[in-house]
């Protein structure tokens, strides 16, 4: 429209917000939500908080932009998995998280909400020994040879069958390369900047510090998104750094 911009300008106080909701995305049913990531509008900033599986760089390779910067480091652990509903004689309580480093393997039992928990074998992910503990049985048998959660099964009954996850890195993503943002407005959060060894719920702590340092970023820069992009960017640096990263590694 030839005569938006100047409206806009005119009314810029009326129209501020601090989120803009577009509602004429198109609905499969009218009790079913959707959501439609497609648009393009009048938005200073674009936060993504898309996870480790992020297409970032899909949608810069498809505006031209530059990639970002990504460091990557194998977790080298693979993970075998159970959840159990809590029964009656556990032997603490339902927000029990102990996990050991044991010579062979790492073992960890994460209390969830619903009286749930989950139990959890890691091998180094080239051990193929434990290959068969996608057997209920064998990943049974794996977790009654450490007595301390011998005794948690023994108040459990299982609700899953053994999950397998594997594949994962540790990474750093930087939206700044060489001093400049590869697209100014373009911010992220979690797991999309920083992915770790899932282990020790690093996870939600990223997050929200992530999370913190934009609001702060946003409040300081509301109306330059170059100095937004690199303020966020050295908040990063500051708080989840590559050395975090190292450490992590197991």
């Amino acid at each position: 429209s030839p005569t938006l911009t100047a409206l806009l300008a005119e009314h810029r106080e009326s129209l501020r917000a601090d989120v803009i909701v577009i509602a004429d995305a198109a609905n499969p049913a009218v009790d079913v939500p959707a959501l439609t990531t497609s648009l393009r509008g009048l938005v200073d900033v674009v936060v993504d908080a898309a996870g480790r599986r992020t297409h970032l760089d899909r949608w810069l390779s498809a505006i031209g932009a530059q990639h970002t910067h990504v460091e990557r480091a194998e977790c080298g652990l693979a993970y075998f998995g159970r959840h159990y509903r809590l029964g009656e004689g556990a032997p603490g309580p339902v927000t029990t998280r102990v996990v050991a480093g044991l010579a062979e393997f790492t073992v960890g039992i994460w209390g969830g909400d619903n009286a749930t928990m989950q139990l959890v074998v890691a091998p180094l992910v080239g051990d193929r020994r434990f290959l068969p503990a996608r057997d209920p049985a064998v990943f049974t048998a794996v977790l009654r040879t450490v007595p301390f959660y011998a005794a948690w099964l023994d108040a459990l009954t299982p609700i899953t069958d053994v999950s397998v996850m594997g594949g994962l890195h540790n990474t750093l993503r930087r939206l700044v390369v060489d001093s400049r943002p590869v697209a100014t407005g373009l911010l992220a959060v979690g797991d999309a900047v920083c992915t770790t060894n899932p282990t020790f719920g690093r996870g939600i702590g990223v997050a929200l510090r992530t999370v913190a340092d934009l609001v702060a970023v946003l409040d300081d820069h509301p109306d330059d998104p170059v100095a937004a992009s690199l303020a966020m960017d050295r908040a990063v640096l500051e708080h989840v750094t590559v050395a975090d990263i190292a450490e992590q590694h197991l």
